[in-house]
């Protein structure tokens, strides 16, 4: 079997153009709380670390910082350099930061915990590049009691799907919990550590778009629909559109999901 950074790897070069045109303008949403949440502002230069799309690094360089970009999946890089053609976008590795001591005001980690084989070596290293003073912001989906989209996609998936071995990893929801956050980030050696809920919403054309959406677009959950069966994912979509109907709109789907935001800062 493969690792799981492997495993996260490949599935961001499939997932890249997906993710950015349909999941992306959901977790944009964490863009103006999280840049909030530390303060950033003209001058400030910002490390966007697995940027994904590069809209966060987007909205930072709108604030007047000096913002950079990066991303360990080729195929991401390319899709946020198109997205966003004047912008510092590189191939990085959230693990080993190729960037000097000091070289931040500000780090930000929007949706990648969860994705990391280590965490704990990411956030120690978002701590080595930030100056004495620098500030972190991290975001990571709240509780699956929270999160509808979510817990309505696993629990078709767990009623109608077949079983589908993933590489040892952290549980997707380990750092939705308030304290797991804010442990790691304690743990690295940030200080003054905050942990707040914030609210985005899903907005969705159909039950059977969100499943496509998912399948397409996302890493771990992606793998476990790609795998069912087209009759399976066919039930399952009908599950996931009874199970969220009383969301919808006219509009469509409007999926109302929290998700927590964990800020933090080097004082020595």
């Amino acid at each position: 079997m493969t690792d799981f950074r492997s495993f996260e790897y490949d599935r961001w070069e499939l997932a890249a153009a997906a993710y950015a045109a349909s999941i992306a303008p959901i977790t944009v949403q964490v863009a103006e709380p999280m840049i909030t949440a530390i303060g950033i502002g003209p001058g400030d230069r910002v490390l966007d670390v697995a940027c994904g799309p590069a809209d966060l690094t987007a909205v930072a360089a709108e604030r007047g910082a000096t913002a950079v970009g990066i991303d360990f999946s080729p195929n991401v890089v390319a899709t946020a350099r198109d997205r966003h053609p004047h912008l510092d976008i590189r191939a990085g590795d959230a693990e080993s930061l190729d960037f000097p001591d000091r070289s931040f005001d500000a780090v930000l980690m929007a949706f990648l915990l969860g994705h990391l084989a280590s965490p704990e070596a990411a956030l120690m290293e978002a701590r080595r590049v930030l100056t004495v003073g620098g500030r972190l912001a991290v975001s990571w989906w709240g509780a699956v009691d929270r999160a509808p989209v979510f817990s309505s996609l696993l629990k078709a998936l767990g009623a109608l799907g077949t079983n589908v071995a993933m590489p040892p990893a952290l549980p997707f929801f380990h750092f939705s919990q308030p304290s797991a956050m804010h442990s790691v980030l304690v743990d690295a050696g940030f200080s003054d550590v905050v942990v707040t809920e914030v609210e985005v919403s899903w907005f969705i054309g159909s039950a059977a778009t969100l499943v496509d959406t998912f399948r397409l677009g996302s890493a771990r959950t992606g793998a476990l629909l790609e795998a069912q069966t087209p009759a399976t994912l066919d039930r399952i979509k009908v599950a996931v559109a009874s199970d969220l109907a009383h969301f919808q709109t006219q509009q469509g789907l409007v999926v109302p999901t929290a998700v927590l935001i964990g800020s933090g800062e080097v004082v020595e």
